[in-house]
C-alpha cells in the first residue's frame, strides 16, 4: 500500500463489519476475505448462520448482546479496520478497540 499502512499479509488483521448482513456489508466480507484478516461482523442473529458460511470468523448481535464484551473477547489486541455502514451507538463502542493506524472506511 502507498499509505504506509499494512499490506495485510501479517497476521492477524482485524476487521469489523458493522451491518454486515445487509448488501454493503456482505460486499466488504467478500473483500476482506481475499486476505489474510480476521473478519467480525456485527448484525442480527438470524443473519449470523449466512456470515460464517460467508466466513466471517465471530458475529455479535448488536440488538441483544454486550457488544462491549463480545469486542474485548474478539479482539483483545484491538481493532485495524472498522467498516462503518449503520453509525450510531455501535461505533462510539468500537472506537475505544481501534489500534493505531487503524483505517475506518464510512459508507
Amino acid at each position: 500500500m502507498t499509505n504506509g499502512g499494512s499490506d495485510y499479509t501479517e497476521a492477524p488483521v482485524v476487521h469489523i463489519v458493522h451491518g454486515a448482513g445487509g448488501g454493503v456489508g456482505t460486499a466488504a466480507i467478500q473483500l476482506a476475505k481475499t486476505k489474510n484478516i480476521k473478519i467480525i461482523g456485527t448484525s442480527s442473529s438470524w443473519k449470523h448462520n449466512k456470515l460464517i458460511k460467508m466466513g466471517v470468523d465471530k458475529c455479535i448481535d448488536y440488538k441483544n448482546e454486550n457488544v462491549v464484551e463480545k469486542l474485548e473477547k474478539y479482539c483483545p489486541n484491538g481493532i485495524d479496520i472498522y467498516f462503518e455502514n449503520v453509525g450510531g451507538e455501535i461505533t462510539k463502542m468500537v472506537s475505544k478497540f481501534l489500534n493505531k493506524n487503524a483505517r475506518v472506511p464510512i459508507c
